[in-house]
Parts: C-alpha cells; structure tokens; sequence
C-alpha cells in the first residue's frame, strides 16, 4: 500500500515540478513481464504532460522538457546511451542540465538555452549507472497473479481524475509552495528529493502517519540505490580506527597498511601500493605523508581525530566508535 501512495504523491507533484529545485526519479526494476510498461502507460495518462519514449537525443530532450516542462517516462532504460546519462543525471536539479545552441533571428545571432529539468521515470531489467541511479527511488517490479484489465488510454476515468490534478494545480499551487518552504531543509541529497512529494503529501492533508509510512519506502528506495564504499576502502577505515583507538597520533608505511588489511580482503579485493595511496588521497585520511628511509619508503602520519571524523562522514551510522572523541562532526 506504501508503494500506491509513493507512486501517486510522486505522479501529483509533476504539476508543481517548477516550483522545486530539485526532483526524485523513480526507477522501477525487475523482470520481463513484470508490469512497468504497463506502469507506465498509467503514469502517461495522469502525471504531468507525459511523454513516453524507448530511445531519444540529448537535444530532443532538452527540447521536450523545456517546451512541456513535462513528465519523461524511459521504457526499456537499459539501452539509455551511455552519453546521456551525464545530462540526465544532472537533470533532477532545475539549475543543472542546461544545453546551449547557437541561433539566429533577424540575422542576429544569439545564445538559445532550454532546459532538461524535469520529472523522469525509468523502466528497465537491468540496473543503471551509478550517477544515474544515485537520484532515483527504486521499486522492484514482480510479475504479479491477479488479472488487471488492458489500457487503451481513452477511458473515462483519466479525464476525471487530470481535471482534478489540473484544479488542484491552480488552486493549490501557493499552498503546495508554503508547504515546502516549511519543511527544513537536511543538506542531504535523500532530504532534497524527498522534500517536494513531503509537501504535496502535505498539502492534501494525508495523515502523519501515512505520510511516515510513505517515507519509510521512499528511504528504502533511496538506500538502495546509494553508491557504498568497496571493501577496500572499509577495509583501510577497520585498519586505521583500530589504530586510532590506541594512540592520539601514529604513523605506518604502506606496507604496514598492506599486511593489516590482507587477512581482512578476499585475494581480487588486495590493493596495490599505489591503488592504496590513491585512496588515502581520495578520503583524505593521512594528516602528512613523507618518503623516508634510502629506499624511500612511504609513511603516512594520521591523527586519530582526523580518522573518526572521516569515519563518522562515510560509514554514518554504522559507525559508533570514537564519535565522543570529535563531538559533532562538520
């Protein structure tokens, strides 16, 4: 039942997409025959100016998207080339995904620039690139027992229910608009894209605790689609909280770091000297590093502030130990 109301509070608020400054995707996965495109077909006919494709250019969408400021429903996203999915990606923020083209009007030449912000569902079998995937709401797609009718787009009951979600659009869009702006802000990408479908739920006076309940697999979604760190790189964190527990300030070469974190890693996962460093580099981990001895052997310093904090902004939660010791992270 979640899922229904995730799924209709997400179609609702492709009316408002304008007034947000950033979207969610959704992104419905699972086996052939398991009712996305049939999904679909069900969201063309009632979220916002809906327009359904299998395949189309970085510049017919930008186009589509800035003239309809409408809804892209991606059937079979699996094929999606792979230089789109930059723009796309970019594309769940209405600041990001800008296409400039050159143009002439009078045989004066100007900078044209449209826009492919907008409201975009995925359907696909296979998962999608982490960028891509990284702004979505998963929901897995089973193939089902029940029998639902076929849909040939001219029932009755969609012109019903798009008058309805037109008259809430120019009614209500100042209400929609003051609930959002009431919802505080978190700094986080999951806060960001769960903000707008939190005000519309608002908006329509949905309960708290359906709204929880609609949160809680909107977060599920959300989880599942976020990029976790290797096993090496949680590897060299184990390592170095260990260290970090027993001294302030300590200091240990690359072949330290190798050995410690051998019996942690399957044999594909071990880390080379130099793959190590990248990784250091990239965390941020080491205070300083010097080469030291004749045969200039690395040497990382590390401070056990420095390791906590970095602990505590990528594994969260699922890290305690030592959080006392910094106090509240930056």
């Amino acid at each position: 039942p979640e899922h229904y109301g995730l799924i209709t509070a997400w179609a609702i608020a492709t009316y408002f997409a304008p007034l947000f400054p950033a979207f969610p995707f959704l992104l419905f996965l699972g086996p052939k025959e398991s009712g996305k495109s049939k999904l679909l077909e069900i969201l063309s006919q009632f979220a916002f100016n809906a327009y359904k494709v299998k395949s189309i250019s970085e510049a017919a969408l930008s186009d589509t998207t800035d003239g309809l400021r409408g809804t892209i429903l991606f059937d079979q996203a699996e094929n999606i080339d792979n230089n789109m999915v930059g723009f796309l990606a970019d594309s769940y923020k209405r600041a990001g995904a800008k296409r400039r083209t050159v143009a002439f009007k009078n045989r004066i030449r100007f900078i044209r620039e449209t826009s492919g912000y907008g409201p975009k569902v995925f359907a696909s079998t296979r998962e999608l690139d982490l960028d891509l995937t990284d702004r979505c709401c998963l929901i897995n797609m089973q193939r089902t027992k029940m029998c639902f009718p076929d849909l040939f787009g001219e029932e009755p009951a969609w012109n019903i229910v798009r008058d309805a979600l037109y008259r809430f659009l120019l009614c209500e869009w100042k209400t929609v608009q003051n609930a959002f702006f009431s919802i505080p802000a978190t700094s986080t990408r999951r806060g960001e894209l769960w903000r707008p479908l939190h005000a519309v739920l608002m908006s329509l006076e949905v309960t708290d605790d359906e709204i929880c309940n609609i949160k809680e697999v909107f977060d599920s979604g959300i989880e599942r689609t976020k990029d976790t760190l290797s096993p090496t790189v949680e590897a060299l964190f184990q390592v170095l909280i260990e260290y970090a527990g027993k001294d302030d300030k300590f200091v240990l070469t690359t072949a330290e770091l190798l050995q410690a974190m051998e019996n942690l890693l399957h044999k594909m996962d071990q880390p080379n000297a130099r793959s190590l460093g990248k990784i250091i580099s990239l965390y941020d981990l080491a205070d300083s590093r010097k080469k030291r001895t004749r045969s200039k052997i690395m040497h990382y310093y590390f401070s056990s502030s420095r390791i906590y904090d970095k602990a505590v902004r990528y594994l969260g939660t699922e890290f305690s130990s030592g959080e006392d010791k910094i106090g509240t992270s930056q």
